[in-house]
């Protein structure tokens, strides 16, 4: 027994502490380092946003139809290049063609219509003119013939009185005194005849003119009736026209057709349904969306960030840099919405970057050091139990 004894305490003499305090220094100097990082390193704090996806600065514009109808032909495809104003697609627009025609066809009958209308009116005025010459013509006449009349009724009248004094006399017959009476009573009637002749002239040439005159206005409502009709004829085939136009779905802006429906000829087509969105060409932005408790009053604009597609692994593509341009001032389905614009030279070549990609965003906050970090995640779950806790 004493001579294992005695090995035992040879392997004691011998063992060394020198290994474990080098161990302990090693780890010592680990320790004091790990606490100055802990301490006094700044490390990134970033705020990942709940969605995002690459938008274009101008916003898409939605294709829908104005009215309902049945599809007469379409031209949209699935990405096809289009510009502004070009005709998207048609509806069967052959009733209102068909109508369009009938008022165009009635339309042009009415000029010729006016026309025979007007010359007959001149030729009416002419003759109203004329008709008034002439009755001013023949009052002239009976007045003239009256004024003869007159003069022969004052000539006999006058040769009466002579006679009379000279049969008193005894120096003429009384027959003669007779005759010459009868005389003047002669030209009394007929100066009384053309009297009332010339009133006749005058009443029969006014009766006549005033049918002229109203013959006249009759036919000037005529020609006032069909440029009525001439008007609303063509406001029926403007608005014919408008109903076919409604009819034509052309695209708002330039752009690429981003969304196409899917439709054949002669399918239904109802009126507000969409029908195809046309993506305008222009410069990309990143939209993510944040949880409103962590990122309202951090997120700002002016910050840096960092974008992963998630169709492209950002190990092998790398990620995207954005500045954050703009944060809502308001929650929209309980999240924050901040818009980036996009550094177009951290694009990867090769990456073909389009509108609706979707990925996240990583936007840097501050700089922290690790104990700062820790103390404000134990802050966040202290909070977090007092909250859930029950009342009593």
């Amino acid at each position: 027994m004493a001579s294992p004894f005695s090995r035992t305490l040879r392997s004691l003499e011998a063992d060394d502490a020198r290994p474990s305090r080098a161990g302990w220094a090693v780890a010592g100097v680990l320790a004091l380092a790990w606490l100055v990082w802990f301490a006094a390193a700044r490390v990134g704090v970033v705020e990942r946003s709940q969605a995002a996806r690459l938008e274009l600065l101008a916003a898409a514009h939605p294709v829908a139809a104005r009215q309902g109808g049945a599809l007469a032909w379409s031209t949209m495809a699935l990405g096809r290049a289009v510009r502004a104003g070009e005709v998207l697609l048609e509806l069967d627009t052959r009733s209102a063609a068909l109508r369009i025609g009938e008022e165009n066809q009635r339309l042009r009958a009415v000029p010729m219509r006016r026309a025979a209308t007007v010359a007959e009116l001149e030729a009416l005025e002419a003759s109203a003119r004329s008709e008034q010459a002439s009755a001013q013509a023949a009052v002239r006449a009976a007045q003239a013939r009256a004024g003869e009349a007159a003069a022969q009724l004052a000539f006999a009248r006058d040769y009466e009185r002579r006679l009379a004094s000279e049969v008193r006399g005894g120096g003429v017959a009384e027959v003669d005194l007779l005759r010459a009476r009868s005389e003047a009573q002669r030209q009394a009637a007929l100066l009384e005849a053309l009297s009332a002749e010339q009133d006749r002239h005058s009443l029969e040439a006014q009766a006549r003119i005033s049918q002229l005159r109203a013959r006249v206005e009759a036919l000037r409502g005529q020609i006032a009736a069909l440029d009525g009709e001439a008007a609303t004829l063509v406001a029926t085939v403007a608005r014919l026209e408008a109903e076919i136009e409604r009819a034509r779905v052309r695209a708002p802006v330039d752009g690429t057709l981003a969304e196409v429906a899917t439709l054949r000829p002669g399918a239904w087509v109802s009126e507000g349904q969409q029908l195809a969105t046309v993506l305008p060409s222009g410069r990309l932005r990143v939209v993510a969306e944040f949880a409103p408790a962590t990122a309202l009053g951090r997120v700002a604009a002016g910050q840096s960030a960092r974008v992963l597609l998630d169709g492209f692994p950002w190990a092998q593509h790398g990620s995207l840099q954005a500045r954050v341009q703009q944060v809502a001032g308001e929650l929209r389905d309980r999240r924050l919405r901040a818009e980036l614009e996009l550094d177009v030279a951290s694009v990867p070549p090769g990456l073909v970057l389009q509108h609706g990609l979707s990925g996240t965003v990583e936007v840097a906050l501050e700089q922290a050091t690790p104990a700062q970090l820790l103390w404000r995640g134990i802050g966040r779950r202290l909070d977090l139990s007092t909250s859930t806790e029950p009342r009593r």
